[in-house]
């Protein structure tokens, strides 16, 4: 029986890399969330995610689950800078 399962996966890599023009070659790259209020202060945050990227096509590679966060950025809210230029 593992052999049909080996036979049967070596098919179907085969029949996927002769679609692409490519085969792709991940590296990581830092992707950056979208800016989120602070609910508690009048900062917003926004978060990064390191998630594997093909340089060639620009596919991502799929996640068997969430990725963490590595990074977190903060700034003054908008409306905060809005208010202060005002006075």
């Amino acid at each position: 029986m593992t052999d049909d399962l080996r036979d049967w996966r070596s098919t179907v890599d085969l029949a996927a890399t002769e679609s692409l023009e490519h085969i792709c070659l991940f590296s990581e790259n830092l992707i950056w969330g979208d800016w989120i209020e602070s609910p508690d202060s009048e900062l917003e945050r926004r978060f990064a995610r390191r998630v594997p990227v093909c340089p060639q096509c620009g596919r991502q590679r799929k996640a068997l689950r969430p990725r963490p966060h590595v990074r977190r950025e903060v700034r003054p809210g908008i409306v905060s800078h809005q208010l202060s230029n005002r006075t």
